[in-house]
């Protein structure tokens, strides 16, 4: 296949839009052909352009601001609003999906309800987290068992003396 072939647009893509714009009227193969080849030109000089704009910056990546200066330059000043006005949409769109996963805004409940819910949450782990600090330690009074089935060290004065000794269990 030869490397101008695989530089083009879907052909697909272009049949819809050619579709969309006039669905009435039939377009023969060959003004859809002609179409194809002027859209891929057009993104070919704009691209260009961008890249010597970009180069002129001292810049490695093309942005939109060099896209929007590339059609200006090329007397296609006539598209810059349209062309800001899609980027502006674009930038809307990838904002939101940064913002907010799909999975909770498919779940319907309020940012605020989910915020109380989570800290609802967090009081629970933490009230169960003291609980079973406090339960790991515990107190007896005299010299009876460990009152602790697994392996226990019991903390007091040497030799038994104290009458309350804390039980750590591992």
């Amino acid at each position: 296949m030869a490397e101008e072939d695989e530089l083009t647009l879907p052909r697909a893509s272009i049949n819809k839009i050619i579709k969309e714009i006039i669905p009435n009227i039939r377009v023969a193969q060959d003004s859809r052909e002609l179409i194809l080849n002027c859209c891929t030109e057009f993104i070919h000089l704009i691209s260009s352009e961008a890249n010597e704009i970009c180069n002129q910056n001292q810049k490695k990546t093309i942005n939109a601001e060099h896209v929007l200066q590339a059609l200006d330059k090329l007397g296609f000043g006539d598209y810059r609003h349209p062309a800001e006005t899609v980027l502006k949409e674009c930038k809307s769109v990838a904002a939101k999906r940064r913002r907010q996963s799909t999975r909770l805004e498919n779940l319907g409940i309020p940012e605020d309800e989910l915020l109380r819910q989570q800290q609802a949450l967090f009081a629970k782990v933490r009230l169960i987290i003291f609980f079973n600090k406090k339960v790991k330690i515990y107190l007896y009074s005299g010299e009876g068992g460990t009152g602790c089935s697994r392996r226990c060290t019991v903390a007091g004065s040497p030799g038994g003396s104290c009458t309350t000794k804390l039980v750590f269990c591992n």
